[in-house]
């Protein structure tokens, strides 16, 4: 990453953006870092001062159809969930040369990355932050949109008001969004391997059950400052994900860590091998971590008779899955390596989506007793799966296509464009820019009907006026090519989105 001290040239060049007016709104301060696609820049806008940051796409990427679309999809993501733990994206463009670019508010704090290499996280802290991510996702889930890519360098912890460790979400690139197109070919993946469910790593098609295992992993990292599966030899490391148990937390931690006692039940049941043993909604997995904290807050505690009757959910069965299904599940990801070839560890591969899946939501269990961890509860009767009801859409479209289109200055796609039908009573208004046509605003009810096409009107031609000087020109120099990435990492005051 590109120290932000000295980010004002790129190999002894001015910065070509640097002090750069976007689209008459955004000016471009200093060089904050760069990743693998682009770059990322300080931005104050114009007119209300706002700090903000901008995410450029470089040239390279840019021609690249699939870095291009994952773009649009973070943008789209962020934009349509709404939550407060997850980084507002405010706008998408295009620079003069043609690069896409996204603004989103700029946020000062570090990630959890750097966080967790700090130190372990006691109880408390690790549960404030899991409470937050779990929160961001279930908004997120709702709209039916899956993560992914959870890691601890996709969550930032900053400070709000009085409040520390506040967490923000970013990079939605590979989010898997209910609705829209996929951007990854059969039998190509994205993810991170050491968070990966069984069913990512095997690829399979995955719903928003594979951000809870995620985050299960997040949870067992905060507290051990360890990794429930690592290994250097990628088969290994999936093949470890598809078949063994993790250990326990307990194990991994101080004699006198103040844990809660049932704490290796929660996380084995985030990281379940079969994603219907998981928690089925992060808002059963958020009610999970509260009633923790009516257990004896002691690992290695007998575990009384009081405590287990109130466990709100029964013990999962063992979390290995049946010796039938695993060679299958190996299989394919042996396949699905053979089909990749060489990958990078770091960001490596997502699953073939199954076409027209959605999310399910499955009730909760009834509360029932929990059975001591090394003795697992015999196999409960199947409970039928209740599928959420998938909500009515309607479809925007425009002459000419291709409009940005915005919901309360909040960048939601592009025309043509699927989005939720209001529901009765509701009003959603929406305006729809594109370059060279007047701005347009649609409102929307529960009597608009399945399809809405908005024709946008070319706004007025002006007379041509004279060019302006050479050493004015707003034309951008193509951005140049990534130089090496320093093997270690270290702590920064701002945090890089395009940090891999």
């Amino acid at each position: 990453m590109t120290d932000p001290g000295h980010a004002d040239t790129v190999h002894g060049i001015e910065d070509p953006l640097r002090g750069k007016l976007v689209d008459g709104r955004y000016r471009i301060m200093n060089r904050l870092g760069e990743g693998g696609m682009g770059l990322v820049y300080e931005a104050r806008h114009e007119v209300l001062g706002t700090p903000l940051a901008i995410k450029v796409l470089r040239s390279d990427a840019a021609k690249d159809a699939e870095a291009l679309e994952r773009l649009k999809r973070e943008a789209m993501s962020a934009s349509a969930i709404g939550s407060k733990h997850i980084v507002d994206v405010r706008d998408f463009g295009r620079l003069p040369d043609g690069s896409p670019y996204v603004v989103m508010e700029k946020i000062d704090g570090t990630d959890l990355y750097n966080a967790i290499r700090a130190g372990r996280f006691d109880w408390p802290r690790a549960k404030h932050v899991a409470r937050q991510i779990a929160e961001a996702l279930a908004a997120a889930h709702e709209r039916g949109i899956v993560h992914r890519d959870l890691k601890p360098e996709n969550v930032l912890l900053t400070t709000q008001g009085e409040r520390d460790d506040f967490v923000k979400i970013v990079d939605f690139g590979i989010a898997k969004i209910a609705g829209t197109e996929k951007i990854t070919q059969a039998g190509r993946v994205m993810g991170t391997p050491e968070y990966m469910a069984p069913e990512q790593c095997s690829g399979h098609a995955v719903d928003h059950r594979a951000d809870v295992y995620a985050l299960g992993v997040l949870i067992f990292e905060m507290v051990t400052r360890q990794l429930p599966f690592r290994n250097k030899d990628l088969m290994e490391l999936l093949r470890m994900q598809i078949r063994d148990r993790p250990p326990d937390v307990s194990s991994k931690v101080p004699e006198d860590a103040d844990l809660p006692a049932r704490l290796d039940w929660l996380v084995h049941r985030c990281l379940a091998k079969d994603r219907a043993e998981r928690f089925q909604t992060m808002h059963e997995l958020v009610r999970a971590l509260d009633d923790l904290e009516a257990d004896e807050a002691l690992v290695g505690a007998d575990s009384s008779a009081e405590v287990e009757a109130h466990a709100p959910i029964p013990t999962p069965r063992e979390v290995s899955p049946p010796q039938r299904k695993a060679p299958l599940m190996w299989a394919a990801a042996f396949a699905v390596l053979a089909m990749v070839g060489g990958v990078s560890f770091g960001l490596w591969m997502l699953e073939p989506e199954a076409a027209g899946e959605t999310l399910a939501a499955v009730d909760p269990a009834p509360p029932a007793a929990a059975a001591p961890l090394d003795e697992p509860a015999p196999d409960p009767a199947p409970l039928p799966a209740a599928a959420a009801e998938a909500p009515a859409l309607l479809t925007l479209e425009s002459d000419p296509p291709g409009a940005r289109v915005y919901r309360d200055e909040g960048l939601i796609g592009e025309t043509p464009l699927r989005i939720v039908h209001p529901e009765e009573g509701e009003r959603v208004e929406l305006v729809l820019r594109a370059e060279g046509y007047e701005e347009h605003r649609a409102v929307l009810a529960a009597q608009t009907g399945d399809a809405l096409r908005v024709v946008l009107e070319p706004l007025p031609s002006r007379p041509r006026q004279a060019a302006p000087p050479a050493e004015e020109a707003t034309e951008v120099a193509p951005i140049s090519p990534r130089p090496p990435r320093p093997e270690t990492r270290r702590e920064r005051p701002f945090f890089n989105p395009w940090d891999e």
